[in-house]
This record gives structure tokens, C-alpha cells and sequence, in this order.
């Protein structure tokens, strides 16, 4: 009996789950549309809501702001990069590296400029720094980063005096200057190809540098 009451509440729970995850992906998937048709301060929370069919308890339910679904969508792309990773089983950190950056900048370019330009604005208010969100491009893609080149080091791609916290912080410089300048001309240029040359320009030549 206690066996058949434990598999309804699982099979509740995954239900309940999967019905979470809908709404979830249902309001950012409209946040995204509109904030890419009108912009980011020509969006209200009443608008997404609308758009999708959901109550605003619901959107408070899984988000605290408009900027909360921008910082969720990051969070899928870190996400995406860790599941990647693991997926593809590359051996060099250069290839590891490069994977990051092309999954960064291909979540940007999906999520669309207007959300870009938002995640920017939010960044250079000091914000950002304050925001303790463990799913954040300044958290868990500098941990991911950091774990990667501190591997290459105890498997013997890279020097042990390879100074990784610098090299670290030039990646991050690097990646968000790459995504920031893409909203300063509006979406001009092909943001995809520029941060390839870009990274085989500075990244790689970096890492050369410290080769084992």
C-alpha cells in the first residue's frame, strides 16, 4: 500500500513538474517575443502575461521582475554549456573554450538583441555584481571557465605556473565585451563570426602560450 501511495505522489510530483516547466518556458518564450518587438521598457508584466494566457500569480509563482526571466534565460545557456561539455567529451581546453563561447554567443543571438541590450544595461548599473543568482554569467560561467583551465593544468595541457585567475579574467572580459558591443551597433555585424575570429585571435594565442 505504502509502495502504490509513494508512485501516485511521484507520478503527481513529475506532472505538477512538467506543468511548471510548460508555464516557465511559455512566459519567457513570450518575454522574449515581445521584448524583441517593442523593447525592453515597452514590455509590462501585464503584456507577457497576456500573451501567453497565464495570471500574473503565476508569473510571480516563477519570477520576481522583468529582469528575472532575462537573468533565466542566461541561466538556460549556462545550462546548455555544461550539458554540452559533458555530451561531447572534447580532451583540449582550447576546444573546450571555444565550445563555451560559441554556445554564449549562440544563446544571445536566439534570445535576440533588445534582450541582449537589456542584460548589458544591467550589467554596467552595478546591479549586477550585487545579484548573489548562482545561475549568473558571472558565477557559474566564471566557475565553469575556471574549472576548465584549472584542469588543463592538473592533466598536463598547460604549464603549472600558468597563471589561470588572469587568464580567466581575460576570457570574461573578452566574452562580455564581445556581447556587449553587439547592442552598441544594433545588431550590425555577425556577432557569431566576429567572437570566432575574436577568440582565435586572443584566446587561443593565450593559452598557446602557456602549453605544457
Amino acid at each position: 500500500m505504502d509502495n502504490k501511495k509513494t508512485k501516485v505522489e511521484s507520478a503527481n510530483y513529475k506532472l505538477r513538474h512538467q506543468r511548471s516547466e510548460a508555464t516557465i518556458k511559455k512566459l519567457k518564450d513570450s518575454a522574449v517575443k515581445l521584448i524583441n518587438e517593442r523593447g525592453y521598457n515597452g514590455v509590462t508584466i501585464d503584456d507577457i502575461c497576456d500573451d501567453c494566457g497565464y495570471s500574473k500569480g503565476a508569473f510571480y509563482h516563477h519570477f520576481r521582475s522583468k529582469i528575472d526571466i532575462v537573468s533565466a534565460l542566461e541561466a538556460d545557456v549556462n545550462r546548455r554549456i555544461e550539458k554540452e561539455l559533458h555530451k561531447r567529451k572534447l580532451k583540449d581546453v582550447t576546444d573546450k573554450l571555444k565550445l563555451v563561447n560559441k554556445i554564449m554567443v549562440t544563446g544571445a543571438v536566439e534570445n535576440g538583441l533588445e534582450i541582449l541590450r537589456e542584460r548589458c544595461i544591467y550589467n554596467l548599473s552595478g546591479e549586477y555584481v550585487n545579484d548573489f543568482n548562482t545561475e549568473s554569467f558571472a558565477i557559474r560561467s566564471r566557475g565553469i571557465i575556471q574549472e576548465l583551465l584549472t584542469d588543463a593544468v592538473n592533466e598536463g595541457q598547460l604549464r603549472k605556473d600558468t597563471p589561470v585567475d588572469d587568464i580567466l579574467e581575460l576570457i570574461l572580459t573578452l566574452f562580455t565585451g564581445t556581447l556587449c558591443q553587439w547592442p552598441i551597433f544594433n545588431g550590425e555585424y555577425d556577432i557569431e563570426s566576429r567572437s570566432e575570429q575574436l577568440y582565435d585571435l586572443a584566446i587561443t594565442a593565450i593559452i598557446d602560450k602557456y602549453r605544457a
